[in-house]
């Protein structure tokens, strides 16, 4: 990202169409562009916890990310929920009752 422009805002409505902006605050972190998620929290206005979830959103496999979009998760299935699923996809896809995808 060019240094003249700030990022786009974060914002939790709705957290899995901004994907690709999670993965970027991500890659601010590895690459070395910011020092610490303490950072992305300041900079956005945010706490530290609010961040560290919204990144653990970028992991979430794909068709739960349509499902969560499209409105057919399970019942009790929030952004809260999503974000202490395991990291492995199958997993996730197991916590949260979806059927593998082949």
């Amino acid at each position: 990202m060019p240094h003249d422009q700030s990022p786009p805002p974060l914002s939790l409505n709705p957290p899995f169409v901004e994907k690709s902006v999670l993965r970027g605050r991500l890659a601010d972190i590895t690459s070395g562009a910011v020092a610490d998620i303490e950072t992305i929290a300041a900079r956005e206005g945010l706490s530290e916890r609010s961040v560290r979830m919204m990144l653990s959103l970028a992991f979430v496999a794909p068709d739960i990310v349509q499902a969560a979009v499209d409105g057919t998760l399970p019942r009790g299935f929030g952004v809260s929920r999503l974000t202490d699923l395991p990291a492995d996809w199958t997993k996730q896809r197991n916590a949260v009752g979806l059927a593998a995808v082949s």
